[in-house]
């Protein structure tokens, strides 16, 4: 006999990023967080890096502009303290997230034979996708939530 379906248990993962520009390669993603949430809103895990500048980018004027307003000069320094190397950092994130699974099975959530699934989620969510989606694939060759995503911003 068929087993009935089960949907996919999920973890959300929380992110926001900080750049020196509009897009990917040509510019910098300083900064990032990204937290991992259970759908009750229970916090599972969090991972958070500052970045050195990707190899031969450029910060887009505009933006470098509104990160030197006097206004955002404590947030600035915070993102740009100790960057860490892109290609080790991505790698040590990519693992993160894969771990997040057993993590949440520890905890009750889950099952052995299904275990949860990662969805990202941004505010908004297209921008950062697009600088987390990049970085991991460039760096690492894989992104463990494929295109699973939500936009907080349209739920709001």
């Amino acid at each position: 006999s068929k087993k009935p379906y089960v949907p996919a248990m999920e973890i959300y993962l929380s992110n926001d990023g900080e750049t020196n520009g509009p897009i990917p390669f040509k510019h910098s993603l300083w900064a990032f967080g990204t937290a991992a949430f259970l759908p009750d809103g229970t916090l599972l895990s969090t991972f958070t890096a500052n970045l050195e500048e990707f190899p031969g980018s450029v910060g887009d004027p505009a933006t470098l502009t509104w990160w030197n307003a006097p206004e955002r000069a404590e947030v600035l320094a915070a993102i740009r303290k100790d960057p860490q190397p892109i290609g080790p950092t991505m790698a040590r994130y990519l693992a993160w997230m894969k771990d997040l699974p057993r993590v949440a099975w520890e905890r009750g959530y889950g099952t052995p034979d299904k275990p949860a699934q990662l969805v990202y989620m941004g505010y908004p969510g297209a921008w950062d996708y697009m600088w987390d989606h990049w970085h991991l694939m460039y760096f690492t060759g894989e992104c463990p939530y494929e295109h699973r995503g939500k936009d907080i911003r349209s739920y709001s």
